[in-house]
């Protein structure tokens, strides 16, 4: 049987990942989704480099299994499922954030390199730092994820386009 053309070139980053899987294998193991203290998910979208410094600053100390980066190279995509912690309950007089299931995407991405992310351990946790984007030939550039131990990703994009969605 014919696979759906949307699936073809669906892979894991670090290792290939049969079609038509979706599941985030962190994400799964959560017992419960979290709503933000604003009671609505969050949706940022990033198109410049102030932009994605927004979006650095809400998954800074994210939490993210190797497994869970997904580089649809086909679609020119980068989808990451994550843990990430709801900084906007500590401004509404919270001690501690709630841990909360978001998604972070990145569209026309060209390239996706790695460093210190071990393909052989889909099940490591990586904790992300923050995300940069460095220009080059206008609109595009790279943008760089960082995570703690060295760990990072650096995608080349035709120009920022970026999401975060709970």
């Amino acid at each position: 049987s014919k696979a759906d053309p949307g699936e073809r070139g669906h892979q894991h980053l670090l290792t290939p990942v049969p079609c038509g899987t979706e599941n985030f294998a962190l994400l799964r193991r959560c017992n419960r989704a979290y709503i933000s203290a604003m009671n609505s998910p969050l949706k940022l979208i990033a198109l410049d480099a102030d932009d994605l410094a927004v979006i650095s600053a809400h998954v800074q100390a994210a939490r993210v299994q190797a497994a869970d980066i997904i580089w649809r190279q086909d679609e020119k995509r980068l989808v990451i499922g994550l843990n990430r912690l709801d900084w906007e309950q500590t401004l509404a007089g919270e001690a501690v954030p709630q841990s909360l299931i978001a998604a972070l995407r990145f569209d026309r991405v060209l390239a996706c390199k790695s460093r210190n992310i071990d393909p052989k351990s889909p099940e490591s946790l990586l904790e992300l730092v923050g995300i940069e984007f460095c220009p080059g030939d206008e609109p595009g550039g790279s943008a760089l994820l960082l995570f703690s131990h060295g760990g990072a990703l650096r995608l080349d994009v035709e120009c920022l386009e970026c999401e975060l969605t709970d």
